[in-house]
């Protein structure tokens, strides 16, 4: 995609986003009126009152979260794009943690989506599932509502656990990891283990395959049944697979390395003929429709966990793998400047 259709679409889609904004804003004088008037005693509709909130919150919320979306994925496509002007024949040093040979893993993420979804739920999902449950199928709205209640605990249950481990690094001893060579680094664990630890390291290579092609809608469920013909629409479907994986045990044993700090070496050994990181698009591929598009992305991960189905302890690392490319010292790469 060309920087300015890149900027087209983005700046076309925080446009969307700020009416979102507007629309919502709409919503406020009805909703102040309808609060007074419940705070004053007067008697009020709970659900007017739960419907208002959710017209309010919801474009207003989701208005903004688009607009920072997109403003934060515009900057971090510019230094990816000056990072690949600077390196292009290194794609291992377009990303910043790896060119520092140190991969960081941080809670902010996983906890700024967390607080994003409880938000939603709070003043979007709660209050609009509280104003359907006014008109009608009062226990199946509000059983809905305890289902994703329940979700959202998992996953603060899921976060939770691994507060500790989602603060681990990796420090990268192979920069980068080539086809047929040994990638080794160094996996440092900010929490203290007992004599005799088995841990368990894999590297994998996954395949996430998004297919998107078009259908006429002739052999759907619904066009069987009505026998009609509906346009062209287009469909995605997306499936992670593991193309190859190690997975050795490594023994930890002795005193830890330092106060709440455990350091594990990894090292292993990569056959030649495997799929390097990064993304490739394949149209019209393996037998599929005429008007279909494969988009194949190949990601290479170490994880580092406990063995035991019961301990949910884990962490990954997104590393570099890519085949060994032609002339002296590829893992060195000159470093060219962009006026």
């Amino acid at each position: 995609m060309s920087r300015l259709v890149e900027y087209i679409i983005c700046g076309f889609g925080q446009f969307v986003a700020l009416v979102g904004v507007l629309i919502g804003t709409g919503f406020v004088r009805p909703w102040i009126r309808q609060a007074t008037a419940v705070l004053a005693g007067q008697p009020g509709k709970p659900g007017e009152l739960a419907r208002l909130t959710a017209c309010v919150a919801g474009p207003v919320g989701i208005g903004l979260a688009v607009f920072a979306g997109l403003s934060w994925y515009l900057v971090v496509s510019h230094r990816m794009r000056r990072r690949m002007a600077d390196f292009p024949g290194a794609p291992w040093m377009w990303r910043t943690d790896w060119a520092e040979k140190r991969v960081r893993l941080s809670n902010k993420a996983s906890i700024a989506v967390f607080a994003l979804a409880l938000t939603f739920y709070a003043l979007v999902l709660l209050p609009l599932g509280i104003y359907l449950a006014s008109l009608k199928n009062a226990g199946l709205v509000y059983s809905f509502l305890g289902v994703v209640g329940v979700f959202l605990l998992i996953f603060f249950r899921l976060l939770w656990v691994n507060r500790v481990w989602n603060r681990s690094e990796l420090q990268l001893e192979s920069l980068p990891g080539f086809l047929g060579g040994t990638f080794s680094a160094v996996v440092r664990i900010p929490e203290t283990f007992a004599k005799e630890i088995v841990f368990q390291t894999t590297l994998k290579c996954e395949l996430t395959q998004s297919t998107g092609y078009r259908s006429s809608g002739g052999g759907d469920l619904i066009s069987l049944v009505t026998g009609t013909k509906t346009s062209n629409r287009v469909r995605s479907d997306s499936r992670t697979s593991t193309v190859w994986e190690s997975q050795p045990l490594l023994v930890r044993s002795g005193a830890a390395e330092g106060p709440a700090l455990t350091v594990l070496p990894v090292a292993f050994d990569i056959p030649p003929k495997l799929p390097p990181t990064g993304t490739r698009t394949l149209t019209s591929a393996n037998g599929l429709l005429p008007d279909s598009k494969v988009m194949e992305h190949h990601r290479w991960i170490i994880r580092v966990k406990l063995p035991g189905a019961t301990d949910l302890r884990e962490v990954g690392f997104d590393v570099p793998v890519f085949a060994r490319p032609s002339g002296p010292n590829p893992s060195t790469p000159g470093r060219r400047t962009v006026e």
